[in-house]
């Protein structure tokens, strides 16, 4: 019976579960520059205080350039969590690489943890495209046989100011116009065609926008993406997309639907670039989403 008692006042080991790691991320814009967030959040599930936690980053995609590596939490009491983001700048093609890392800590027999991180595959097409001067044919005959996707979204724009707006987002893009838009069979129909080259990664990038005039006051934008690589295709859509945020009639894509994080019951709503994704992250607990077409 003695034995018994001393063996129930033994601190316990940590099970598996004591530990949660969740991580998560996405681009945003900021000067221009497309920058990604990556958090990391570590949960303390246990009744036990955890210390001298570190958050160490093993591997980042060699076109994106990291402020730091790394993040140190002195203490973390049971029952939470703490959630620091990590900010990347690109700098090339980061398309198809990985995120690695683990999370060190010290737990409360003073004995050293390691917990390895999910690996986490960044798809994006960064703004490193240079301008590719094309003849009307060669664009027909390259895109042809391209991969393409499109997404659609209203405006609250005169056709005048809306046709200079998206010129200029194509341009600060650094997108070839082939020429001015030409205007289709309808006369409420106008076309645009774009084309560029990736910087470091030299694929090919073919743009199709058709603006379709609704009043004197509102338009329709069609913007399609060609490319030989299909995930170059879904992140430079919602490169553009979210540049054209100013341009739209309500604050997302069309045909909005909102699904619902069966981890941490949080309320997501899909635009139209993150309906072209098979898989997204939930901000809040970065859990993987699958999306069902």
């Amino acid at each position: 019976e003695r034995d018994q008692r001393k063996k129930e006042m033994l601190p316990r080991l940590l099970k598996s579960e004591d530990i949660e790691i969740l991580r998560g991320g996405d681009w945003k814009i900021e000067d221009n520059q497309s920058v990604f967030y990556f958090k990391v959040k570590v949960k303390n599930n246990s009744q036990f205080v955890i210390t001298n936690i570190q958050i160490l980053l093993s591997s980042i995609p060699t076109g994106l350039i990291s402020q730091s590596d790394n993040y140190k939490i002195e203490t973390l009491n049971p029952n939470s969590f703490e959630s620091p983001n990590f900010k990347f700048t690109a700098k090339d093609s980061c398309v198809g690489d990985f995120i690695k890392g683990i999370v060190l800590f010290t737990d409360h027999m003073g004995n050293q943890q390691t917990i390895t991180i999910d690996p986490f595959r960044i798809e994006y097409v960064c703004n490193l495209l240079v301008p590719k001067s094309i003849t009307e044919e060669d664009y027909e005959k390259n895109t042809a046989i391209m991969e393409e996707k499109k997404i659609i979204f209203d405006c609250n724009l005169a056709p005048d100011k809306l046709e200079s707006e998206i010129t200029s987002i194509l341009e600060q893009n650094n997108f070839y116009i082939l020429k001015k838009p030409q205007s289709l069979a309808k006369s409420d129909f106008k076309k645009f065609k774009a084309y560029a080259e990736g910087k470091y990664d030299k694929e090919d990038v073919g743009l199709s926008i058709i603006l379709q005039k609704l009043t004197d006051q509102a338009n329709k934008l069609i913007i399609k993406a060609m490319s030989n690589k299909e995930e170059k295709i879904i992140d430079l859509l919602k490169d553009i997309s979210i540049k054209c945020d100013g341009l739209k009639s309500s604050s997302g894509d069309s045909m909005q639907l909102e699904i619902i994080c069966k981890n941490c019951d949080r309320i997501l709503t899909l635009t139209d670039y993150m309906k072209l994704k098979e898989v997204i992250i939930c901000e809040s607990c970065g859990e993987d989403i699958e999306i069902t077409n």
